[in-house]
């Protein structure tokens, strides 16, 4: 598994992004002469990060909408505190106080709100890859593998969600799915100098959005210098599917806050994050089954 890791930040150049007719896979596997891994070829189909207020509304980051998601933060952080008698800072949701927030006569120019960013810009990369391994009988044999890297500490320590979706042609395999967190920290090694600790902790799928269709995990980042998330599941096409179009989406919920924590929905190839405040991180890829 950690070799995969570092295959994985390897092929980062290539494939990393921010903001990413079968009724039953339990039949016994056959491998044929074909069942060689390869990494199959991504295409990025769209990329996109979001603001999720409070209010469940979903606003896409970009310059027209700055100062549209600027307004709503701070009124967001002021509901917060009303709801839960518990404040969050301005850093916490991506923003930066550039000193005019108090000053009621510029707060409607975009001059004077604070710069906007999601709260995981400039730290977290998100990445899809999609490995050939063979034929299975009638079936096209691929493992999908997500990965997420916090790469500087994260502000926010909430209960995370990362989630990834198919179409309907894949089925994956009875109990192939594998979850993984790793985090190294520097601590000083008592000699004057720095060590690195690795922790590392397997993952479970979550529940309910465990399906034909897809899985996530929830967690809660750690305080490491680096970590990183992956999921891994076997999945199973028919032949009779070469040449058609796959897709598949990942979605990366960062949370500020909750009121009553977060839960995933999957469906094909569409996710869900609900009952949480944060940005999403979202990204849709495509290749052509038979494909290797």
């Amino acid at each position: 598994m950690k070799n995969r890791f570092i295959l994985i930040l390897l092929a980062f150049v290539f494939s990393l992004t921010m903001f990413g007719g079968i009724s039953s896979a339990k039949s016994k596997e056959t491998k044929d002469n074909t069942s060689q891994e390869h990494s199959v070829k991504l295409e990025v189909v769209k990329s996109t990060t979001y603001y999720n207020s409070l209010d469940g509304e979903r606003i896409e980051y970009n310059s027209e909408n700055e100062k549209r998601i600027a307004k709503t933060k701070l009124k967001d952080i002021k509901k917060y505190k009303k709801l839960t008698g518990k404040s969050i800072s301005y850093e916490d949701v991506g923003l930066k106080d550039n000193g005019d927030l108090g000053e009621s006569d510029k707060i409607h120019t975009l001059s004077s709100l604070p710069p906007t960013d999601p709260a995981t810009n400039s730290k977290l990369l998100i990445s899809q890859q999609v490995f050939y391994k063979g034929t299975s009988g009638t079936n096209y044999k691929y493992q999908y593998h997500s990965y997420a890297e916090w790469f500087k500490k994260p502000v926010n320590h909430k209960k995370d969600a990362f989630a990834v979706a198919w179409d309907t042609s894949a089925v994956p395999l009875s109990g192939a799915f594998e979850g993984d967190w790793q985090q190294q920290k520097a601590v000083a090694d008592g000699k004057g100098g720095l060590t690195h600790v690795t922790e590392d902790k397997q993952l479970s799928a979550d529940t309910d959005s465990y399906k034909n269709y897809g899985h996530g995990v929830s967690l809660s980042p750690g305080y490491g210098d680096t970590q990183f998330i992956t999921m891994d599941r076997d999945v199973l096409v028919p032949t009779s599917k070469k040449g058609d179009p796959a897709n598949i989406i990942t979605k990366y919920h960062h949370t500020y806050a909750t009121i009553n924590g977060i839960s995933i929905s999957v469906g094909p190839a569409s996710i869900s994050f609900s009952d949480s405040w944060g940005d999403d991180l979202v990204t849709e890829y495509s290749f052509v089954y038979g494909d290797r």
